[in-house]
């Protein structure tokens, strides 16, 4: 149900959710029918945005002992205007005002009389703090089952306010530490002597790929799961995250790998990290650098399997941590001036496809704000508007079309890869 868009929402799929008898907490909440006093409903909508969000589900009867769903569903009376009900309650109750999106899926009971359960999406506000009573109370939601929340304190109140500032600087904060510890490589001693002729070319011209949640106020999960991602994600055959001996600090899970040939001088580097604040991050320097043949050719088909890749782990940690809010990718190449931009085909010999030379950008930036709904959803429009947006940037504009089908054939190559692990 926190994957799904509202409009995608039915009765079915509630009732399928409903019968897996997840309880009420701090995401999740039952409700018989609309409150009698609409400030009951404005306190659970803005207690849930004050915190992390999730869903209300009305015509949905809770146990009382066990705080789950009682089956059948009940519903509530099929009457015009339920979301417009929703939307009212909010504009006349909740002070920053804050409206959260409302699906209503109406069913036929055995009796054959039209019923409805109204669906309720509630994403992590940004604009904290929402309160209530004439602007005077601040609920936050909190995980007690028979306390589903209570009033904030004034110190609360306070990181409410600050919230966003902080998250932000946050987030900024774990991706410059991520990119410190990678500058740092290679972490073997030995590696260190003979790194000087190369350390300068391949760290300053990689890919990095990263994503986060958007506002990461809280960790998602304890720094002691941080162990298990290891065995959770790990492929000796996949090039993008190669897991090597972890380096843990400050909430990190650090795989740094470097690829050496015949010589001693490393011909490129990689480095992984995961966040307890749910950031995957995948730093490279261009693996093609260790290759005569195709030093100057920047391969995008291995570039968007790296997307891919850190896009689709991110999304199964959140998944796991219960985490469905909005997330930031941030997609990085640097020092790409002069190069050409096209495909490196390893079989059965290296055959090189030139798509375009880049005449000007040196450093390429690219950030998408999605919803976990997005991500779950439109993962294959997102990877393809990255894409084309790169080749932009590296002056084959007018080509994008012509590039097009090969991109989408590219993303179905990379979905291939990696469901078979």
């Amino acid at each position: 149900m926190f994957t799904l868009k509202p409009e995608e929402v039915n009765f079915d799929k509630i009732k399928s959710f409903c019968e897996e008898k997840i309880p009420e907490g701090e995401t999740i909440e039952y409700k018989r029918a609309f409150p009698p006093d609409s400030a009951d409903l404005a306190k659970s909508i803005s207690a849930m945005a004050n915190r992390y969000g999730g869903i209300i589900l009305i015509g949905v009867k809770a146990n009382k002992t066990t705080n789950t769903p009682i089956l059948p569903i009940q519903g509530i009376d099929l009457t015009e205007g339920l979301e417009e009900k929703v939307t009212s309650i909010c504009l006349k109750n909740i002070h920053r005002p804050y409206i959260p999106k409302a699906k209503v899926c109406n069913f036929q009971n055995k009796r054959g009389e039209d019923k409805a359960v109204v669906f309720i999406r509630v994403e992590e506000s940004h604009e904290t703090p929402h309160a209530i009573n004439n602007n005077t109370d601040v609920y936050l939601r909190i995980g007690s089952q028979n306390q589903p929340f209570r009033k904030a304190t004034v110190d609360e109140i306070e990181q409410l306010k600050n919230r966003r500032q902080k998250a932000v600087e946050n987030r900024e904060a774990l991706m410059q530490r991520a990119d410190q510890r990678f500058l740092s490589m290679p972490f073997d001693p030995v590696d260190r002597i003979h790194i000087a002729t190369a350390k300068k070319d391949l760290h300053s011209s990689y890919r990095k790929v990263s994503i986060v949640p958007l506002f990461p106020n809280k960790p998602l999960f304890e720094y002691s799961e941080l162990s298990k991602l290891k065995d959770t994600f790990h492929n000796p055959g996949d090039q993008v995250f190669c897991l090597d001996e972890p380096i843990s600090s400050s909430g990190s899970l650090c795989f740094p790998y470097v690829v050496k040939s015949n010589s001693l001088v490393p011909d490129w580097f990689n480095y992984s990290e995961f966040n307890i604040y749910g950031l995957v991050y995948n730093k490279q320097g261009l693996w093609e650098n260790a290759d005569p043949e195709t030093r100057e050719l920047f391969d995008v088909s291995y570039f968007l399997k790296q997307i891919y890749r850190v896009v689709t782990v991110g999304k199964a940690i959140y998944e796991k941590t219960g985490f469905f809010g909005s997330t930031l990718i941030v997609v990085q190449v640097g020092e790409i001036l002069g190069r050409s931009v096209g495909l490196i085909d390893i079989r059965p010999k290296r055959m090189r496809e030139k798509w375009c030379d880049n005449k000007i950008e040196p450093n390429i930036r690219i950030t998408k704000i999605c919803s976990f709904a997005e991500l779950h959803e439109n993962l294959d429009t997102l990877l393809l508007e990255i894409c084309k947006e790169f080749l932009w940037c590296c002056g084959a504009g007018t080509r994008i079309k012509e590039f097009e089908d090969h991109l989408r054939s590219l993303v179905e190559q990379a979905k291939k890869l990696f469901s078979k692990e």
